[in-house]
């Protein structure tokens, strides 16, 4: 009786160390990094390619809403000598030069007179 206990007792030893055998720890292991391996090689094109949707998309706002855009819908970009843009009539002064950008050249003006909008009618 004791020698068939001692058996059974040494079987699920045997049994326990075969479940944690390091062997079979090493054949998981490497599967697992031939996946990460794998994912990384493939994974490099197509981060190239998202990133390159991104800058196309980026790419097409800015065409749509950048300078050149608003040039060719027919409005202009008018600056001082510095190269400030003029959004009032209060930054510019009789005699100041203005530099104003068009869709197809540049206009070099001189300010005259400096009025605002409800002057003008």
């Amino acid at each position: 009786h004791v020698l068939g206990n001692a058996r059974n007792r040494i079987a699920e030893e045997w049994m326990s160390l075969r479940r944690h055998d390091p062997t079979r720890e090493i054949v998981v292991r490497r599967a697992q990094f031939a996946d990460l391996a794998r994912r990384l090689i493939s994974s490099g094109p197509a981060s190239a390619r998202v990133i390159r949707q991104r800058f196309e998309r980026a790419e097409k706002i800015l065409a749509v809403l950048g300078p050149d855009a608003t040039l060719r819908r027919g409005y202009s970009i008018t600056r001082c000598t510095n190269g400030r843009v003029v959004r009032s009539f209060r930054e510019v002064k009789a005699g100041d030069a203005l530099h104003t950008q068009l869709s197809d050249g540049l206009v070099d003006s001189t300010v005259v007179a400096v009025k605002a909008d409800r002057d003008l009618t």
